[in-house]
């Protein structure tokens, strides 16, 4: 379980960067697959790019909350398999706008963009961190400002000027 200061500092700064930002792209390699957000109309002292980078699970809902779902989907399909039916899902998503982003307490990561729901999780199998929102690039340790990362050991850890 994540402390209470840890998840309000990263449900807050997630908010900032990424509650109403589009969805513009992403980059698929081996296990690791990066999605990019632009932040439009620009917005003073905010990055124009955000980055969120998994090497965890991830599943869409629809319709649907993380608190009932996100639990039975998790590990329930191959990482791969898994993977797959999200890939071409996601193309769907391009130029759609974030309406809702949410870190629950067990570090699930939820973005909402109209009626369907991406959920980003820990997996066992994981390297060092599960998932992570980052700014400019999507290098989760590369010297940035606004950075929020889970990592394989359920640390929470935030980064913002």
């Amino acid at each position: 379980m994540i402390k209470e200061n840890q998840l309000n500092a990263a449900n807050e700064t997630v908010e900032i960067l990424l509650l109403g930002a589009q969805f513009d792209r992403f980059r698929v390699s081996s296990t690791v697959l990066e999605l990019s957000f632009l932040r439009l109309p620009k917005v003073r002292d905010l990055p124009i790019s955000v980055w969120l980078t998994l090497t965890g699970s991830a599943d869409f809902l629809k319709n649907e909350s993380v608190a009932s779902t996100a639990l039975a989907i998790n590990g329930n399909d191959d990482f791969f398999d898994a993977r797959e039916k999200l890939l071409g899902l996601l193309y769907r998503l391009i130029g759609k706008t974030v309406e809702l982003v949410y870190i629950d307490p067990d570090g699930v990561l939820q973005l909402q963009f109209e009626s369907t729901s991406i959920v980003f999780f820990s997996d066992k199998n994981v390297g060092e961190e599960v998932w992570a929102v980052t700014s400019e690039t999507p290098e989760p340790y590369a010297e940035q400002s606004w950075a929020v990362t889970l990592t394989d050991d359920q640390d929470l850890v935030t980064r913002r000027p």
